[in-house]
């Protein structure tokens, strides 16, 4: 049975993340309708801002690995929180170093220390806590679509709709990982 601080933290995490997941999805429209008059009035121009949309929307929800952690934390399970703390840091760093004008070559090398540290996690939350249980079956739904979405999307390339894709990882990543902490 959950204790009524912790009802309440599962409330406060599944309710912002879908009111995330809302401002996901407004975020897809208006990216969608400025980027058709963009390629109207300016063909042969880059739009500056939308890279920094789209870091930014990524940078947020990298931001729900620390809750996780703290969560973790709590319920007294230190993997899980040192891999979520470890998992924040890489992926604010990256995100974070992607809105400044630092080299590309720079923040390509955060990138891949960061998917090396994420997988690298994501392995052993999954291993060490294999069971059969509705709480595994949810974390494993959850990188399943995770792998679903990074092969079938190019989230490196800031393709049209990359950054909203790569921020709905964010987000089932960290559902997953709660379901492992519970």
């Amino acid at each position: 049975m959950l204790a009524p601080y912790e009802v309440i933290f599962i409330g406060i995490i599944f309710g912002t993340q879908f009111i995330l997941t809302g401002c996901i999805v407004s975020d897809y429209y208006k990216f969608n309708i400025q980027n058709e008059k963009n390629e109207k009035n300016e063909k042969n121009e880059k739009n500056k801002d939308k890279n920094h949309n789209k870091t930014l929307l990524t940078l947020v929800t990298s931001c729900y690995f620390i809750i996780n952690a703290h969560y973790a934390f709590v319920k007294n399970k230190a993997e899980l929180s040192y891999g979520c703390d470890i998992v924040a840091i890489t992926s604010i760093l990256y995100h974070g170093f992607s809105l400044t004008v630092i080299e590309r070559k720079i923040i390509d090398v955060i990138r891949y220390i960061d998917i090396i540290i994420s997988t690298a996690c994501i392995g052993w939350f999954m291993i060490s806590h294999i069971n059969l249980s509705l709480e595994y079956l949810i974390a494993l739904l959850a990188v399943l679509y995770n792998y679903i979405i990074y092969i079938h999307y190019d989230l490196t390339s800031h393709l049209k709709y990359g950054h909203i894709w790569h921020a709905t990882i964010h987000i089932a990543s960290n559902i997953g990982i709660f379901a492992l902490i519970i």
